[in-house]
């Protein structure tokens, strides 16, 4: 301690310039050859950092929810069902299921969350306490034999607060058409074209041979007793009925030309391919509609034409014990279609048979 202290003493004493003397009178000329400097640590300063100014948003006011009483227990909803062609007029007698979006409205086994029949004004109330406010349900009206099927994914209505037990209305209305019928597809009795019939002995094939024709005109309308009703996705079918399917080279062409009335959109080249597997030939008409992105035609009493029919054949080919050729009106887009809900056929289908003789 005692050397220590005289040490510093000593190098205080030349520090102040009274010992500098005596080190250069014995040579030294720095004070670091006499003594070692205590080395002071350089005062360390952190780096400035940039002040960070934490933005802070004003908190905004939370947006009262779209629906105050979403989710709770639906009052008596009433859905008002019109006809599509006379939208002031009601539709009576109509079911309509109330299911979740993702059911299957032709299951047997399906979910029915809630279900009414429509009232002499078209009003089905759904009163069954299980539909909930604004949420979405899908709901099938089941249109039998009376009007078309129709599958439509609605959302609830908001109910007020405080509405308690009173009915409460869909804004929308659901437009169904009725079924209507198709007229007779030509002027023959029974709708059966064969040799023995009056102009149409080439149907013949002993006493005609080769290449052989044949022409008839068919109507294609609705009649005048089914005004007001329509027929859904109208379609044209080449046929041959089971047990007398027609063979490759039997029809060499098939032409429809437009006589009069409407153009139906039947395309105007060699129809001949449609025979086989009886593809449907779509008749466009003026009422359309978009359902599930799709265009629906709609035949109504404003859509009516009649249509000249040639049909070349092979006579040598024909077996009159074994081929026929229909031509077939129907609905929902194919021969004996089914409705989207029912699963069930609507308009009666319009047949004209081609019947060859010997």
């Amino acid at each position: 301690m005692l050397v220590a202290l005289g040490l510093l003493i000593t190098y205080g004493l030349y520090e102040s310039g009274a010992l500098k003397g005596i080190a250069e009178k014995f040579g030294g000329t720095t004070a670091e050859q006499w003594f070692v400097k205590p080395e002071v640590p350089e005062e360390v300063v952190p780096p400035v950092e940039e002040e960070v100014k934490e933005k802070v948003e004003e908190k905004k006011p939370e947006a009262p929810p779209a629906c105050p009483t979403e989710g709770f227990t639906a009052p008596p909803l009433k859905l008002t069902i019109v006809d599509a062609l006379n939208p002031k007029q009601g539709v009576s007698g109509i079911r309509v299921e109330a299911l979740k979006p993702d059911e299957k409205p032709w299951d047997p086994y399906r979910q029915v969350l809630d279900y009414g029949d429509s009232d002499s004004d078209g009003v089905v109330t759904f009163d069954g306490g299980v539909l909930k406010i604004h949420r979405k349900y899908a709901f099938a009206i089941r249109g039998d034999t009376t009007v078309y099927d129709k599958l439509v994914e609605l959302k609830t209505p908001c109910v007020p607060e405080g509405w308690a037990e009173r009915p409460y209305s869909f804004d929308d209305r659901i437009m169904v058409y009725r079924v209507g019928s198709f007229d007779d597809i030509s002027d023959d009795a029974d709708n059966i074209l064969t040799c023995t019939d009056s102009g149409y002995s080439v149907l013949n094939v002993t006493a005609n041979t080769g290449i052989q024709q044949v022409s008839f005109d068919i109507t294609i309308k609705i009649p005048d007793t089914d005004a007001g009703k329509a027929i859904k996705m109208p379609v044209v079918v080449l046929r041959s009925p089971e047990g007398f399917e027609l063979e490759p080279g039997d029809i060499l062409h098939v032409y429809f030309i437009r006589k009069t009335g409407s153009d139906l959109g039947i395309p105007p080249s060699d129809l001949v391919g449609y025979i086989t597997g009886g593809t449907p030939i779509e008749i466009t008409t003026r009422t359309q509609e978009i359902e599930d992105k799709e265009v629906i035609n709609y035949m109504t009493s404003a859509d009516s034409a009649v249509y000249t029919v040639l049909v070349q054949y092979d006579a040598d080919n024909i077996d009159p014990s074994d081929d026929k050729l229909q031509i077939v009106l129907d609905d929902l887009g194919e021969y004996q279609g089914k409705d989207i809900v029912t699963r069930s056929t609507k308009a009666t289908p319009q047949t004209l048979t081609i019947q060859w003789c010997e």
